[in-house]
């Protein structure tokens, strides 16, 4: 059987996509693996739940006799949140497909390869994000010399990344967008990336 691009994109729908969603559902940490999921208070393209917080004030300790305490009411808010969708992308080369067009096998591997890395990738991110502010800030730069870039913490960078630098107000900064990370020196607390110098931070 010949490898196509078709083919190809039908192999990654039809095998990789549950493939890649039974992974993250159930592999990314111990912590994720603990929390219940359900659909129940997903309405469109929003979860509306309504959580209960304090305690209720209706208790007290008295004789047998005694007044019984002024009953209170629980309190309740509801949280309001848009869905999040996690997005990867893998890239493999029209000569990589080319190499591979007659042998089936070494096309499954090359995809196997590329879904493995994607996935080890995303159970890294999407662990980081269990445990981030819900901005996607991954780390605050200290100062930036002669190429170097040195963060006030390198927990969330690896390298190979693919990383923005926005200012304060969270917008990208448009010169220093899309950078990979070359290297991380967790030691010193500094990294390098790629492109040209970053002298808009």
């Amino acid at each position: 059987m010949a490898i196509t691009l078709n083919n190809a994109d039908e192999a990654l729908k039809s095998y990789y996509l549950d493939a890649v969603s039974e992974e993250l559902n159930s592999g990314v940490n111990p912590f994720y693996a603990m929390i219940e999921k359900s659909t129940n208070d997903v309405y469109g393209k929003e979860v509306v739940k309504l959580v209960e917080y304090g305690l209720n004030g209706g208790i007290g300790a008295g004789t047998e006799t005694g007044l019984l305490p002024v009953s209170v009411e629980n309190k309740y808010k509801q949280l309001k949140l848009e869905l999040k969708n996690l997005y990867g992308t893998i890239e493999i080369s029209d000569k990589a497909i080319r190499a591979s067009e007659n042998s089936v096998g070494a096309f499954v591997n090359l995809l196997n390869a590329e879904m493995e890395g994607l996935i080890k990738s995303s159970k890294f991110n999407f662990g980081r994000m269990l445990f981030g502010d819900g901005t996607g800030s991954i780390a605050k730069v200290v100062s930036v010399e002669d190429g170097v870039i040195t963060v006030d913490s390198v927990k969330n960078i690896v390298q190979g990344m693919c990383i923005d630098f926005c200012a304060e107000n969270g917008s990208v900064i448009s010169s220093a967008s899309k950078r990979v990370v070359l290297g991380v020196d967790k030691a010193t607390k500094k990294i390098t990336v790629s492109g040209v110098a970053l002298s808009d931070l």
